[in-house]
C-alpha cells in the first residue's frame, strides 16, 4: 500500500512553549497512525528540536481576516510539491490523535451542527462566523450541501482535487471554511463526529475526560492551562522520531 505524506502548517507563534502542541501531535501520530509517508512543516522555520521533516517556506500575511487565506496558500504550496504523495493528509499542530487509523483510510469527519447554527452560535466571533458565511453562501449559491467539515480533526486531501478551490475569490476577507469548501465541492458523504476542542475553562480531569473521550482526535485553544498540557503528555510519554 502506498504510503501518505502529512501536511502541518505552523504559524508564527507557539502557545504552548517551543511548539509543544508539534511535539505531542507528532507523537500523537507516530503512536495511531501507521502507513505514515514523508511530513512536512509549512512554515518560515522549523523548531529547533525537529528533525526527519521537510520545510516548505512560506510567511503568513498579517491580519485575523487572512488567517484562512495562508492556511489555504500553505496547502496549495505543499500541492504544488512534486515529491509530496497525491493523496496527503493535512493536520493542524493542535491535533491529538487517540484512535488507530491506517493511512489512507481515514474518515472525512463533519460536525454534528449545520453551518447556519455555527453561524448562530458565534455572534461575538466575527472571524469565524464570517468565514462560515462566506463558506456557505458560496455552496448553496453553487448548488453544493452543506455539511461542517470545519472540525478539529484531520483531513485527507488529494493534490490534483484541492485545486478546485482556486476557483474562489481568496481575497475576500475572513475567508472560507477550507475543509467544508474541499468535502462539500467534492461530494464526499462523510462520517459524522461530535468535535473535541478542549476550551481553557476546562480544567479539571473531568471535564477534561468529558469533552475527548471516544473522539478520534482532539484539539487545544489558544492558551493551553497546566492541567491540559499534563494531561496531553501522560497521553504521549514516549519520544517520535521526528525528536533529536
Amino acid at each position: 500500500m502506498q504510503q501518505i505524506d502529512i501536511v502541518i502548517p505552523l504559524g508564527k507563534g507557539s502557545v504552548w512553549g517551543n511548539n509543544h502542541e508539534l511535539k505531542y501531535c507528532l507523537r500523537g501520530i507516530e503512536k495511531h497512525l501507521s502507513n505514515v509517508g514523508n511530513l512536512y512543516i509549512v512554515s518560515n522555520k522549523l523548531p529547533s528540536w525537529l528533525t526527519n521533516a521537510t520545510l516548505l517556506c512560506a510567511d503568513d500575511e498579517k491580519g485575523v481576516e487572512w488567517k484562512d487565506r495562508n492556511i489555504y496558500n500553505k496547502i496549495l504550496l505543499a500541492c504544488d510539491t512534486d515529491s509530496l504523495s497525491e493523496d496527503f493528509l493535512f493536520m493542524n499542530d493542535d491535533h491529538f490523535m487517540q484512535l488507530d487509523f491506517q493511512l489512507p483510510d481515514f474518515p472525512y469527519y463533519y460536525r454534528e451542527h449545520d453551518m447556519q447554527e455555527t453561524i448562530d452560535k458565534n455572534i461575538k466571533n466575527k472571524a469565524w462566523r464570517t468565514s462560515i458565511e462566506n463558506t456557505r453562501n458560496y455552496l448553496i449559491n453553487n448548488g453544493y450541501e452543506c455539511k461542517m467539515f470545519d472540525t478539529h480533526t484531520p483531513i485527507i486531501y488529494n493534490k490534483f482535487q484541492f485545486k478546485k478551490l482556486s476557483k474562489l475569490n481568496w481575497d475576500t476577507p475572513y475567508g472560507y471554511g477550507i475543509k467544508s469548501l474541499y468535502a462539500n465541492i467534492n461530494r464526499i458523504h462523510g462520517t459524522l463526529c461530535k468535535d473535541g476542542k478542549l476550551f481553557p475553562s476546562e480544567t479539571s480531569d473531568t471535564s477534561i475526560l468529558k469533552r475527548v473521550s471516544d473522539k478520534p482526535c482532539f484539539s487545544t485553544s489558544s492558551y493551553v492551562p497546566i492541567q491540559q498540557q499534563a494531561f496531553i503528555e501522560g497521553l504521549y510519554t514516549e519520544k517520535s522520531k521526528y525528536e533529536r
